[in-house]
């Protein structure tokens, strides 16, 4: 298997970055629940 220069032997690809808005996808859905750093937040 060929690997790219920048990645270290084990390591594998997790996501993309496109062109456009920011968004996050959940098995292929738009994430519509809060932000991952909402968690942190007072209740």
């Amino acid at each position: 298997m060929r690997r790219s220069p920048g990645r270290p032997a084990g390591w594998r690809v997790i996501g993309r970055v496109l062109d456009g808005p920011a968004r996050v996808l959940v098995d292929g859905v738009e994430w519509r629940g809060y932000a991952g750093w909402q968690a942190f937040n007072s209740r």
